[in-house]
């Protein structure tokens, strides 16, 4: 079992990216990932937005593979994802910005269903259902990443909080991104 604050992270994480809950991480996982946060946005497929939202994503999975398929079986494990997410994503310099964050600029800026460079509270509890995060979860993690209580988040200050969430930097928002941990 997992104790330190970014195994719990991670273990979230893997839970978000499995999305048929059968304990691996595949190609199809990240694809129906892509097609709830598509239609949790009422996005068509073919949708620039959309279209950006799975190159990013198949960038990353790719990305994923090199990095953290130990076994070259092409499904990861919750052992392989958080030693290789350390190794690929948190220890290596920059591997957060090569390989992560297009997809995480991807969902964000599809979340931006308005584009106008923030998400209001409607647009991140959109995201954070596609995520699996539950409501009650998604309120807290708002207003724990809401520092100037203005009601809305920038993209970049999700980017930040993202990259705090998934390189263990964590502190302040970057450890509420999906609520509330442990």
């Amino acid at each position: 079992m997992s104790t330190t604050l970014l195994d719990l992270k991670l273990d979230r994480a893997f839970g978000h990216l499995d999305v048929n809950a059968n304990g691996h991480i595949e190609h199809d996982d990240v694809v129906a990932l892509v097609a709830r946060l598509v239609a949790g946005f009422r996005e068509t497929p073919a949708s620039p937005k959309a279209k950006a939202l799975a190159d990013g994503f198949e960038e990353f999975w790719q990305s994923l593979l090199i990095a953290v398929d130990a076994d070259g079986d092409r499904k990861l494990t919750p052992e392989e994802w958080n030693l290789g997410m350390v190794r690929a994503f948190i220890d290596a310099d920059s591997g957060f910005d090569r390989h992560f964050r297009p997809a995480v600029e991807a969902v964000l800026r599809l979340a931006d269903a308005d584009e106008d460079g923030r998400l209001g509270f409607e647009e991140f509890q959109t995201m954070q259902k596609a995520f699996g995060t539950r409501p009650k979860e998604a309120r807290e993690a708002f207003d724990h990443l809401d520092a100037d209580g203005d009601g809305a988040l920038t993209v970049e200050e999700l980017i930040t909080a993202a990259r705090r969430y998934y390189t263990g930097q964590g502190g302040a928002a970057g450890d509420w991104l999906f609520g509330k941990i442990g």
